[in-house]
């Protein structure tokens, strides 16, 4: 399986591309079985790219902890992959 660089995710910004190619990434780096939802890190992408926008998930409550910490990992990944520096 090739492997998927920082820059390589980078040059795929803006094509039809970039959304599987990035989850796909996510899912192979990160540590253990995460369970990444496509609509929430899709949600989190468009508030990061918008600018200082807001996000309201609605989740089970036995969920709040696994989405809380789902939805930190992927801001953070993406604004990193993007080129931010995570605060």
């Amino acid at each position: 399986m090739p492997t998927t660089s920082i820059e390589d995710l980078r040059s795929l910004i803006g094509s039809a591309a970039f959304i599987p190619t990035i989850l796909s990434y996510i899912r192979n780096t990160s540590s253990g079985n995460l369970p990444l939802d496509p609509a929430i890190f899709q949600a989190i992408l468009l508030c990061i790219v918008a600018g200082d926008k807001h996000l309201i998930l609605h989740t089970p409550e036995e969920d709040v902890g696994l989405v809380t910490k789902l939805a930190l990992w992927v801001s953070v990944a993406a604004i990193v992959i993007i080129g931010g520096t995570p605060v």
